[in-house]
């Protein structure tokens, strides 16, 4: 079965998980924390939007997971205290996402050090988002060093329309290049592009497969290999 979902952030504010749904997707990813655009306070913040978003999912049981882009100017036990304070659930999976952005550059140990230290504070790190680009320009450093789920990305022109178009004219399950194994990993999540229209927002969505219980795409306790690939397209 195919799955959309979509990545949100404050960028987003407006859009509603009603919206969302109502567009067909069936999870949602929310930016939790955030660095302060080129680094207008010392610390990292919570996004503004994200407690909302959090809140409107709880109550109708939308698969709901958060995400942090933890950068290397802090500390990493301050920076997942925090997220311990903002994700008012610690069931919610955390998605580590691993990029350069603000002179930040994540090594694989600080990566590790984040996974571990998210564990010991009682939450969920489930995904990894670490780009093949990312990952090419790293030296091609080997990412099965934790038991966290791959997430590629894979934009190809960046085209508009909606994210089954974009996916099918990308090459869909059979030929899309984002499901390429890497790092000694195959992914099991993907971002597909950065103009995907989601309920007249512009937005992230998602593409996926997995069994049966399609409430917990993104809940620690079904996010097994019983999903077997899934998608989110900025």
């Amino acid at each position: 079965m195919t799955i959309f979902g979509t990545d949100i952030f404050d960028h987003n504010a407006g859009l509603t998980i009603a919206q969302v749904k109502a567009a067909g997707l069936q999870f949602a990813t929310a930016r939790a924390l955030s660095y302060p655009f080129q680094g207008s306070t010392p610390l990292m913040v919570e996004d503004p939007s994200y407690a909302g978003w959090r809140d409107e999912a709880r109550p109708v049981a939308f698969p709901f997971a958060c995400y942090v882009l933890f950068h290397n100017h802090f500390p990493v036990r301050d920076q997942v205290t925090l997220l311990g304070q903002v994700i008012g659930d610690k069931k919610i999976a955390v998605l580590i996402d691993a990029e350069p952005d603000g002179g930040s550059n994540p090594s694989m140990p600080f990566l590790e050090e984040c996974y571990d230290t998210i564990k010991a504070q009682g939450m969920s790190p489930v995904p990894l988002y670490y780009p093949n680009w990312f990952w090419g320009s790293e030296g091609s450093p080997n990412l099965a060093v934790k038991n966290w789920l791959l997430v590629s990305s894979h934009y190809g022109a960046n085209p508009k329309g909606s994210a089954a178009d974009v996916y099918a004219a990308g090459g869909g399950d059979a030929h899309w290049p984002g499901w390429a194994a890497y790092g000694g990993l195959t992914p099991v999540v993907g971002r597909l592009g950065s103009q995907i229209q989601v309920a007249a927002c512009r937005s992230i969505c998602g593409r996926g497969e997995q069994s049966d219980r399609r409430r917990s795409l993104w809940s620690p306790d079904t996010f097994t290999t019983a999903v077997r690939r899934a998608m989110l397209c900025r």
